[in-house]
C-alpha cells in the first residue's frame, strides 16, 4: 500500500509540488515512514529506488527542501539496515542542501541523523556535537518534539561514557517536556532511558515500574519495536534477579518483534540477552547459538566494541564446558581489541571483564591480575560517576559482574 501511495504522489511534478504546498514546508506525506516501510517493502533496493525517485522528482522541481527531506529518508533507511556509511553520507548531503536553502529544521534532522550514526559507530562524544548544534535549532524554532528528543539522545551519549548522574538529569528533563506536550511516544522512549539509567545502576525496582509504565505506553499506540526494546531489557532485568526462566521468555519475545521488524541491532541486543539467560539456566548450547548470532550481526554492522560482550559470552560457555583451548581464543580476542579499541557504549563492560578474568585465571594465564586491575579501575570510575550515594552502593553490590569483581580484587 505505501509503495503504491509513494509512486503515486511522484507520477508528476505538479503532484509533487501541490503537495508540498499543502504541507507548509513539512513533508510527511511524501515519504513513508520507516517503520512502516521496513514492514512493507523488505529489501533495501526497494527503499533506495524509491526515495531516489522522490529525491529526483524535487529536484526536478527545484525543491530542495523536499530533495533534503527524501535524502534523510533514505539515510533513515540505511541505518535501520545495518548500512551506517551509506546514512552518514546521505545525512550528510541532506544537512549541506538544508544549509544552502537556510532550511534550520532540515539542518536539525540531518545533524541529529549524523548523532545517531556517531553513537551507534560508538563514538558517543562525537555524538554529543551533532546533537547540541540540533538542540540549538530546535530551541531557536520552537520545536519541543524535537528538542526533546535530542535531549533524550544527549543523555544517551553521557550514559554510554558511564557519567550516569549528567544522563538522569537530562532524561529527565526531556520527559518533562514530553509530559506537558502530551507525546505518548516520546514519553515512552524517555521512560525506557530512565528505567535503563536504573537498571544498570543496580535499582531493579525503579527500572521495573519505569520498564512497565513504558510498555503500557507502547501497547496503547501499537509500537512494536518499542515494545521489543522493553523485552529484551526485562530479560536481563530478570537475569540479574536470578529468575532466568522469565528472563528467557521475555528474550525469546523480543528476539520475535526484532525479526519481525527487521532491525539487526535490536535483535543483536535480544540474542544477546537471551544468550545470558540460557548461562544462567546452564543451557550451554542455547547460550552458544544466541551469543554466535548475536557477535556475527555485531560484527556485520560494524559495533566492534558491543561485538565483545557476546565474544565474552562464548568464553563463558566454552569455560563451562571445559574447553579451555577455546575459552582462551576467546578471552585473546578481546583483550586483543582493548590494545587498540575499547568497551566504549557497551551495556556490560565489566562483564566482558570478569570474563576474561575468570578464563585467564583458569588457564593461569599470567595477564590475569593486569586485567584484573583494570575492571577495577574502570569498576570505580564508573561508581564515582553516581553522587547518590545508595546508588553508587546498588551499582556496585546489585549487579552480579560488578559484585564479583568486588570479591576477586577483595573489596569491602
Amino acid at each position: 500500500m505505501y509503495c503504491t501511495e509513494l509512486e503515486r504522489l511522484l507520477q508528476t511534478h505538479s503532484a509533487l509540488t501541490l503537495e508540498y504546498s499543502r504541507q507548509d514546508g513539512r513533508t510527511q506525506d511524501f515519504f513513508v515512514s520507516v517503520d512502516d516501510w521496513t514492514a512493507e517493502c523488505k529489501k533495501l533496493e526497494a527503499l533506495e529506488q524509491q526515495l531516489s525517485r522522490a529525491r529526483q522528482s524535487a529536484r526536478s522541481a527545484g525543491l530542495p527542501r523536499v530533495e533534503a527531506d527524501a535524502l534523510r529518508q533514505m539515510a533513515d533507511g540505511w541505518v535501520r539496515m545495518g548500512d551506517y556509511a551509506g546514512a552518514q553520507r546521505d545525512y550528510a548531503e541532506s544537512l549541506a542542501i538544508c544549509k544552502r536553502c537556510r532550511y534550520r529544521v532540515g539542518e536539525a534532522y540531518a545533524l541529529s541523523g549524523l548523532g545517531s550514526v556517531s553513537l551507534v559507530r560508538e563514538k558517543p562524544a562525537e555524538a554529543r556535537g551533532y546533537y547540541q548544534q540540533a538542540l540549538e535549532i530546535y530551541q531557536e524554532a520552537g520545536d519541543q518534539v524535537g528538542g526533546s528528543t535530542t535531549l533524550d539522545n544527549l543523555g544517551t551519549t553521557y550514559w554510554a561514557e558511564g557519567r550516569y548522574t549528567q544522563a538522569e538529569h537530562i532524561h529527565r528533563q526531556a520527559l518533562e517536556i514530553r509530559r506537558r506536550i502530551g507525546d505518548r511516544r516520546g514519553q515512552g522512549a524517555t521512560l525506557v532511558r530512565l528505567a535503563i539509567q536504573a537498571h544498570y545502576q543496580g535499582d531493579f525496582d525503579g527500572a521495573e515500574r519505569d520498564y512497565s509504565e513504558a510498555l503500557a505506553i507502547y501497547r496503547q499506540i501499537g509500537y512494536l519495536r518499542g515494545e521489543g526494546e522493553i523485552l529484551a531489557h526485562l530479560c536481563l532485568l530478570y537475569h540479574y534477579r536470578g529468575q532466568h526462566v522469565a528472563a528467557l521468555a521475555y528474550g525469546k519475545q523480543a528476539e520475535e518483534l526484532a525479526r519481525r521488524s527487521g532491525d539487526r541491532s535490536d535483535l543483536a541486543y535480544a540474542l544477546y540477552f537471551s544468550g545470558n539467560a540460557c548461562l544462567g539456566l546452564n543451557d550451554l548450547a542455547g547460550a552458544g547459538q544466541a551469543y554466535d548470532e548475536a557477535y556475527q550481526i555485531r560484527s556485520e554492522l560494524g559495533e566492534y566494541n558491543r561485538a565483545m560482550e557476546p565474544l565474552a559470552g562464548l568464553a563463558q560457555v566454552a569455560l563451562r564446558a571445559g574447553d579451555l583451548p577455546g575459552a582462551l581464543q576467546y578471552a585473546g580476542r578481546i583483550l586483543a581489541h582493548l590494545e587498540s579499541g575499547s568497551l566504549e557504549v557497551t551495556d556490560e563492560p565489566l562483564r566482558v571483564y570478569l570474563a576474561c578474568c575468570e578464563v585467564l585465571e583458569a588457564c593461569q594465564d599470567g595477564r590475569a591480575a593486569a586485567v584484573l586491575a583494570r575492571a577495577g579501575e574502570l569498576l570505580e570510575a564508573r561508581a564515582a560517576g553516581i553522587d547518590d550515594l545508595q546508588l553508587r552502593h546498588a551499582y556496585q553490590t546489585q549487579i552480579p559482574a560488578h559484585r564479583q569483581l568486588r570479591q576477586r580484587l577483595r573489596l569491602p
